[in-house]
């Protein structure tokens, strides 16, 4: 059997991917080694429009958003899973000039829908120390993106077109017709291995800048929210009283070890943040493909044609996955043109 298409990685990116060109009928055959610490396994999977402490509108969110939702409501029913919880997002306010910047953001514009005009702090009031003062952002979402990925896999792999391996690129040829890796043909190779294509041969010139991140499950006694709240780390309501923390931009450490400093850093944070004792039940640490400009890689590899790679979400994967996937899929079957802001023949 000739595949229309190898995909490597099924993280986030390789799913939604897969998924989509399945849905077009086109033959897919995927590995992946079932990383465990692949950041969309440790994501909270935040859709935030809202970001940064100089409180500005995000990259295109007007239409990310809508195109997310969308697609997540649809796997939602696809899938009989649930992924989409819509939560706002509570922003502390830590200074005079951080008030300015959010009194601007207030007064543009193009973020009304995202500004909510009656913040309210009441759910964390009683846990917070004191702080300057607060804003809040609406129309913000938490995807359980880990869920998605479990459930996709466990679907392929009983299917068999998801291989459990670790992609080796000494069997990998290419012709002028297909590609053949090891007894498996296909007529293209997309990769979508996240921060591990800066192991990849075919395209490790384009300009990744991994960066570790590390995430904490905690509880607190006797205490749930319905929104999440932004201080100097985020805390993100889960389920059944459990809390998601994450942060760190470690450049030059590329392990998925959690790190000692960091939870000890965090432990401080969390004293200063918290009047009570947070219970923490998890530690973990991945690396995000981030990548110099902040914008994905869409593209086929200069030399090889039909070598494609699907790549540099970094943080925000939630919001760009979706967009970006149905963006590349028309370009793959219409020949549309990849848009120049992503597109890999920038570099």
């Amino acid at each position: 059997m000739i595949y229309d298409y190898i995909l490597v990685g099924q993280g986030i990116s390789g799913t939604i991917l897969s998924h989509r060109l399945i849905s077009k009928g086109k033959s897919v055959l995927i590995f992946d080694n079932n990383h465990l610490h692949s950041s969309t396994k440790i994501a909270a999977g935040i859709i935030n429009p809202i970001t940064g402490r100089k409180f500005v509108k995000s990259w295109i969110i007007d239409d990310l958003i809508p195109e997310a939702i969308k697609c997540y409501k649809e796997l939602e029913t696809d899938l009989n899973i649930k992924l989409v919880h819509q939560a706002n997002i509570v922003r502390v306010i830590f200074n005079a000039e951080s008030q300015r910047y959010w009194e601007r953001i207030i007064l543009n514009d193009s973020a009304e829908r995202y500004i909510s005009k009656n913040p309210d702090l009441s759910s964390y009031k009683n846990i917070l120390h004191p702080i300057y003062d607060f804003g809040e952002v609406q129309n913000s979402y938490r995807i359980d993106v880990a869920s998605l990925v479990k459930k996709f896999q466990e679907e392929w792999m009983q299917s068999g077109i998801l291989i459990n391996e670790q992609f080796d690129f000494n069997h990998l040829t290419f012709n002028e017709s297909e590609i053949i890796y090891k007894s498996h043909k296909a007529e293209k190779i997309i990769f979508c291995e996240g921060y591990r294509s800066i192991y990849n041969p075919l395209f490790n010139y384009l300009p990744f800048q991994p960066v570790k991140g590390e995430a904490i499950k905690f509880s607190i006694d006797n205490f749930e929210a319905n929104k999440m709240l932004r201080h100097k780390h985020f805390i993100v309501p889960l389920s059944k009283g459990i809390f998601w923390s994450g942060g760190g931009y470690q450049w030059d450490v590329i392990d998925e070890t959690p790190s000692p400093s960091f939870l000890k850093n965090w432990k401080s944070d969390m004293n200063k943040i918290l009047q009570v004792e947070p219970i923490i039940h998890t530690h973990q640490a991945a690396v995000r493909p981030a990548v110099k400009g902040r914008r994905p890689l869409l593209g086929n590899h200069p030399i090889y044609k039909n070598a494609y790679i699907f790549n540099g979400m970094g943080t925000k994967g939630a919001s760009l996955v979706p967009y970006w996937s149905k963006h590349f899929v028309n370009h793959l079957l219409k020949n549309n043109n990849i848009d120049k802001q992503v597109d890999i023949k920038r570099f």
